[in-house]
């Protein structure tokens, strides 16, 4: 539904040019009540005075109206989704600047903009060549930036940070990300809002709330614990007794919880991670045979293998069954969770761009330094003739 704000835009013009309702009222032919009706949305001024009040404050008489063109929900996912789709079908460059114009056309509907900040993020890896990758970050950013000045909507600015903080690092600002988060989060000692709503459930009797909080909250917070240890590997990548303490206890927690069944696309990411590890420490393996002597090359080497296959698998049920969540008979929530959130609008993906992501993943330099070259194209092969078959 399309919003109109000429009560307050008459308040807000009428005090740039300093003027009272008085003087407004007498350059019109009207009551003071009357503008004093105006502006306090009692009533509305007549069709025939927009003119004369638009030039009297020398703006449109869309801009004295406040005319704000809003998209519904359904209607913001179907353009998402046409987007995504032309993307892939149609190229970058074209589809961005069509998103561009939209953007512009509803640049006060924040629900939309956000959709569009994810969208633009979600395939900022199409674009033809690194410096319009850096510019599609910058209008990421700026775009993010714009939300964050002007929509109200805790819930929108929250996912518009993280859309902003991750553009920012794939782009290259990492100074900029911990100058922004660095004192929120060492600081803050309340960060588990989803804790206490499961509380106040219980306390006044909804068993169902409770349940579906605290089954979101469980698994968000699996996700970040398992999120968090595959920086540690990449962090500790040297270390060969840490890395390989760090997957058993991963694999486990991926394991108990049945996460490859409930989300196979992060899952795939989390063994993406462990290959990469996986291969820089058969690297360091291979250069420094003194340190790492009582390592075999070919075991880690079998390991990463191993790996680099569950990591196939796991796009290839993907690609089968989308990128949404899968409940189970321990989750059995997330799935209406994942429909409603803001969050499942990563989740619009087709087949062809997933095998492109994939395939470019395999092209990893530290895969191609270490790993048989014949093997990685044979997995290319699998991601190629599987997309076949699930069209």
């Amino acid at each position: 539904m399309d919003k109109i704000n000429i009560s307050e835009n008459i308040v807000r013009l009428r005090r740039e040019k300093r003027i009272t309702q008085e003087q407004l009222a007498d350059f019109l032919g009207i009551t003071k009540a009357s503008v004093s009706k105006w502006e306090m949305s009692y009533t509305m001024p007549d069709i025939q005075l927009l003119p004369r009040l638009a030039a009297y404050f020398d703006v449109t008489i869309d801009e004295l109206m406040g005319y704000e063109p809003q998209l519904d929900e359904k209607q913001i996912r179907a353009i998402y989704e046409e987007l995504a789709r032309e993307f892939v079908e149609k190229g970058f460059k074209s589809t961005f600047d069509k998103s561009e114009e939209l953007v512009k056309e509803y640049y006060t509907c924040y629900p939309f903009l956000l959709y569009m900040a994810v969208l633009w993020q979600s395939h900022i890896s199409l674009a033809p060549d690194e410096e319009s990758q850096l510019a599609a970050g910058e209008k990421i950013i700026s775009l993010c930036n714009h939300i964050l000045e002007n929509c109200q909507d805790m819930i929108i600015c929250d996912n518009v940070i993280t859309v902003k903080e991750i553009t920012a690092l794939i782009t290259g600002k990492a100074a900029e990300v911990i100058s922004d988060l660095e004192d929120s989060i060492k600081k803050s000692s309340f960060q588990n809002k989803g804790y206490l709503l499961s509380l106040a459930y219980i306390e006044v009797g909804n068993k169902e709330e409770a349940d579906a909080t605290l089954q979101v909250e469980m698994y968000k917070n699996i996700i970040m614990l398992v999120s968090h240890g595959m920086n540690f590997l990449l962090l500790h990548s040297e270390d060969s007794e840490l890395t390989f303490e760090t997957i058993h206890r991963l694999d486990r927690v991926l394991g108990c919880f049945e996460i490859e069944k409930v989300n196979p696309k992060f899952a795939s990411g989390y063994y993406y991670y462990v290959t990469i590890s996986l291969c820089l420490l058969l690297k360091e393996c291979k250069n420094n045979q003194e340190k790492y002597k009582s390592l075999k090359p070919e075991e880690i080497e079998k390991e990463a293998y191993k790996y680099i296959k569950k990591f196939i698998h796991s796009e290839q049920i993907s690609m089968k069954q989308g990128l949404g969540l899968q409940g189970d008979q321990f989750f059995t929530k997330l799935e209406e969770w994942d429909s409603k959130s803001d969050i499942g609008i990563t989740n619009i993906k087709n087949n062809q761009q997933l095998e492109k992501d994939i395939i470019e993943m395999l092209h990893n330099p530290i895969f191609t330094e270490v790993l048989e070259a014949e093997r990685l194209k044979g997995y290319e092969r699998m991601i190629l003739e599987y997309g076949k078959e699930a069209k």
